[in-house]
Order: structure tokens, then sequence, then C-alpha cells
């Protein structure tokens, strides 16, 4: 995937989830990496994410990567995937279940957190890593179900990744 198609990938993320939680969507949510926004990570650093929804929630969390791919990270048994409202829950915690570490590719990265009150259901069966473009329409699927099943919020965080 050329440069040019990688932001454009992140910019259409970013729009989309403006569009879907206009002001962060049902609930209030807080959502920071653990060196604040903005940071950058180099190869082989690992990092975390925070997420503090103000009511209980089931996590969905999606990793779009530089090249073009989505890593799902959460749900992704046998780590669960709720957290009662007011508390923080941390993805990439170390023994948490799921660690983040950074390596190729490098470049601008976006992790994009929905919280919702029923789990949102996508496809249980996705792979672990494919193709974003293959998943955004899943997603919105997903997304679009889950209107009248609760209430819904969403989140995302930009990261910057490179070499050491």
């Amino acid at each position: 995937m050329a440069r040019e198609e990688r932001l454009r990938l992140i910019d259409e993320l970013v729009n989309l989830m403006q569009q879907l939680f206009p002001d962060g969507g049902d609930f209030p949510m807080r959502v920071w990496p653990d060196k604040g926004m903005g940071a950058v990570y180099v190869e082989g650093e690992k990092f975390s994410v925070h997420v503090a929804p103000e009511m209980n929630a089931y996590i969905q969390a999606d990793y779009f990567q530089s090249d073009g791919t989505v890593v799902h990270v959460l749900p992704n048994p046998p780590h669960h995937n709720f957290v009662e409202g007011g508390n923080t829950f941390v993805i990439g915690q170390v023994g948490g279940g799921y660690e983040f570490v950074v390596t190729p590719p490098f470049g601008e990265e976006l992790l994009m957190i929905i919280a919702s009150q029923e789990p949102l259901e996508v496809d249980l069966e996705k792979p672990f890593i494919e193709p974003a473009v293959e998943y955004l329409e899943r997603l919105l699927t997903g997304l679009r179900s889950q209107q009248d099943k609760g209430k819904v919020a969403g989140a995302h965080v930009i990261m910057w990744t490179k070499p050491f």
C-alpha cells in the first residue's frame, strides 16, 4: 500500500469515528495512551492504552496498522473485554493477556475503541489480522445493528511508530 493510500485510510477512519460517534457517542469515555497523545513509539517498545467508560461496557479494540491491515485486539478470547463503569481498562498491560510491542510496519497508526452496553456483533470468526478495507463494511453493519440494543461510544488514538 502506497504512503498516500495509508494516510488516506487513517483520515477515513478518523472521519468515520467522527460521523459514527459525534461528541464521543452515547456516553462519556476517556481513552489515552501510556505516554500521552501524540507520543512516538520506537521499535521494540511496549505500550498500553487506557479506556475509562462512565458506564458498564464491552470493549472492542481494533489496531489499524500503517500497511492497511487491522489487528483485532479485543474481543479476543480468552481475554475478557468487559469493564465496569467508572473503572479503567488497560489494553496492552504487561501480564494482561495482550501486549502491544512496536514492530514493522511503522508510521501513523490508529487504535479504534468502541464501548457498548451489549457485545458488538461484528464477526466472531474473523481472522486476527486482515485487510482494513474488508473489515470496515462488517464493522459498519455491526454498529448499525447495535443501535437497537443499547448505548455505544467510540474513540480513537493515533499512534506514531518508527524503527529504532
